[in-house]
């Protein structure tokens, strides 16, 4: 009896061990177990600009990846699904820096020639897809309701953050923007106003204050809201 039971008792050892032979080599895989620690690396970020959706520009192809010529023509995504997620808004009360800037169509224009206008001030660019979301919200707005209300909306590009002027023209003509588009070539405007994510716009009052900041796409209840609407 004795011996049938340390038999027994054997066996099971012996099975144990099969058993948790096949689960660690399981567990590692081809790589020796590689392939889990990859996915426990951390994801590196070297860009300081994101989208209110995530990073953007890690991939240097990135700017041709919302945009393709077809024909002479451009098409952009318009995914919806952008436009459900909820601005952040901050309330401000500070000085708005002056700037001089060129437009796309080679006038310069200087924030402080608007005093006295309640102002949008629009941080975007083209490779930005919640930005693609609320330009046609934006032009519509200064289309039929700026003037009436005493506003005006700016929209700086980050030109330094661009593969040239063309893709910016292309984009412009694509939505038949006809609000000033102003070139922050060197960057200096997005860094005095400390614009990390895209799109971000300021709201500047008639005193030429920034009363708030807005981080994600604006919508037309936001606009009217913010700027009046008659």
């Amino acid at each position: 009896m004795i011996r049938y039971l340390t038999s027994i008792g054997l066996s099971a050892v012996l099975l144990l061990a099969v058993v948790w032979s096949i689960i660690s080599n399981f567990s590692k895989g081809d790589n020796g177990g590689d392939a889990l620690n990859e996915l426990n690396q951390p994801i590196i970020k070297e860009k300081e600009i994101h989208t209110s959706e995530g990073q953007a520009g890690d991939d240097p192809g990135k700017t041709e990846s919302f945009y393709v010529d077809i024909d002479e023509s451009v098409q952009y995504s318009h995914d919806h699904e952008h436009m459900e997620q909820q601005p952040e808004v901050s309330s401000l009360n500070v000085p708005a820096p002056d700037f001089e800037l060129m437009t796309l169509d080679g006038k310069t224009l200087k924030l402080s020639d608007y005093l006295g206008k309640k102002i949008l001030i629009n941080f975007w660019a083209t490779w930005c897809p919640p930005c693609t979301e609320e330009m046609p919200i934006l032009q519509n707005y200064y289309e039929q309701h700026a003037v009436d209300n005493n506003a005006v909306i700016l929209a700086v590009n980050l030109t330094d953050q661009e593969g040239g002027i063309e893709p910016i023209r292309k984009f412009v003509n694509y939505f038949q923007l006809t609000m000033p588009i102003l070139l922050d070539k060197k960057g200096q405007v997005s860094i005095n106003y400390e614009i990390l994510t895209l799109p971000t716009s300021m709201i500047i009052n008639e005193e030429g204050f920034i009363v708030e900041q807005i981080i994600g796409p604006v919508t037309e209840e936001m606009l009217e809201e913010k700027l009046g609407i008659k």
